[in-house]
Parts: structure tokens; C-alpha cells; sequence
């Protein structure tokens, strides 16, 4: 996975039933200047699948499930 796809990487492109990431977005870095901004398709245009490792999995599944919580405990807290 190159750089400019990892940083465009959401959740929703993450599939932890079939253990896989579907590629389709990058990070890329403006012509002039420092800007960066999200472009569609990869730096061949072809959208692509990878197979996740059973650590990667692990690892995703954890963080998931605590941002699931997190959100659950923040929803819950009473604002005065």
C-alpha cells in the first residue's frame, strides 16, 4: 500500500469479514506549494483489493470495537 493510499484510507473501504482493503482514493501532494489534497483512483486509475494479515485484522477489529465504545461512553455523558 503506498503512502498517499494509507492517509486516504476510511473505515468504510476496510472489510474485516473477508479480511481485505479495496483501494481507491489517494493523498496526493499539489504542484505548486505544500497542499495535499483526496483524488479519486490510484496512481495506476484501477481500483484494487488487498488481503489484510491476521495481526492487521486483529489490531482493526481492537480499534474498532473501541471506537464503537468510545462513541457509546461519549453519547452517554450528560452536558450541563
Amino acid at each position: 500500500m503506498r503512502r498517499g493510499e494509507l492517509l486516504a484510507l476510511k473505515w468504510d473501504r476496510v472489510d474485516l469479514n473477508n479480511k481485505t482493503i479495496t483501494i481507491n482514493k489517494r493523498v496526493v501532494k499539489a504542484t505548486l506549494g505544500t497542499d495535499r489534497y483526496l483524488q479519486n483512483g490510484t496512481k495506476n486509475t484501477k481500483e484494487r483489493r488487498i488481503a489484510i494479515s491476521d495481526d492487521l485484522y486483529r489490531t482493526s477489529s481492537n480499534i474498532k470495537k473501541y471506537n464503537k465504545w468510545k462513541k457509546k461512553q461519549t453519547s452517554m455523558t450528560i452536558r450541563i
